[in-house]
């Protein structure tokens, strides 16, 4: 399961995600079709579930990886442009297969943006929206409607639809950080947002610290991230060619997610994969 929620205003389209990939269920007849070693990178990273397809076009899955793959290789392998076209199929995959997996689809033309949720069987057209784990949406919700937190982030120097996209992505992050659903929705947040170069995987600059650190009360310095050593590390999320990618400067690597695997079913997924810099 997954977590992904898009919204369109005056001003923005975009679409969030989680990158987890759970499949405890099906690990058997994952080792069947992966190697060890993409498995490991799997359990790491994940995959990316906002997929930007050209600049026009992004497409969002929750549900499993091989439906979202069947969609990404109708589309790439017979250079499908119609949008018509698209949701049809995205239709015809969440019909034949019980609704398992969802879509959302964020679409520009001649500058006019679109938003569809293909769910239940159903193609509808919405300002908003969410595919996935139900709790994590309550969640998601219950903050976004908290008026501490909104307070927070609220800048008045900026537009009321570029505080709406921030706060959004600030409630994603915490959704995500706060593990609600540790087995389900997790590892990095992907923001995918409509630009002046078409759809763009949004950059950041994180750090990450995997134990606890305890401030002293007589001491007023405390380590805002953990050496290399002890796991801690300080990563930057950019787009490459359309791809997202994460940069480790402690070890110098990247990982970008690409589509690389020859494995049927996989073959279209923006699958992790390391390398030097």
């Amino acid at each position: 399961m997954s977590f992904l929620y898009a919204r369109k205003t005056g001003e923005h389209l975009y679409i969030l995600a989680d990158t987890k990939v759970n499949y405890n269920e099906n690990r058997d007849m994952l080792l069947h079709k992966l190697t060890e070693s993409e498995i490991v990178l799997l359990d790491n990273y994940g995959i990316i579930k906002n997929v930007i397809v050209n600049k026009d076009l992004c497409i969002g899955s929750a549900g499993l990886i091989e439906h979202f793959n069947e969609l990404l290789e109708y589309i790439e392998e017979n250079d499908i442009k119609d949008v018509e076209n698209i949701k049809g199929k995205a239709l015809e995959i969440n019909n034949k297969y019980d609704f398992q997996t969802d879509f959302i689809i964020a679409y520009v033309k001649d500058l006019e943006r679109h938003l569809f949720l293909i769910k239940n069987n159903k193609i509808e057209e919405t300002n908003s929206c969410w595919i996935g784990l139900h709790k994590c949406f309550e969640t998601f919700q219950k903050t976004r409607n908290n008026e501490e937190f909104v307070k927070k982030y609220y800048d008045n120097d900026f537009s009321n639809d570029f505080n709406k996209m921030y706060i959004d992505k600030k409630c994603f992050e915490n959704l995500i950080q706060s593990n609600i659903s540790l087995d389900y929705v997790g590892k990095y947040c992907v923001n995918c947002s409509y630009t002046d170069k078409g759809f763009y995987y949004m950059g950041k600059s994180e750090s990450y610290v995997p134990r606890e650190h305890i401030l002293e009360s007589n001491r007023a310095v405390v380590n805002f991230f953990d050496t290399a050593e002890n796991g801690g590390c300080t990563y930057i999320t950019y787009c490459e060619n359309n791809m997202f990618s994460i940069y480790y400067a402690q070890i110098k690597k990247k990982i970008i997610f690409e589509p690389y695997l020859k494995t049927k079913g996989y073959n279209h997924i923006r699958f992790p994969r390391i390398k030097d810099l």
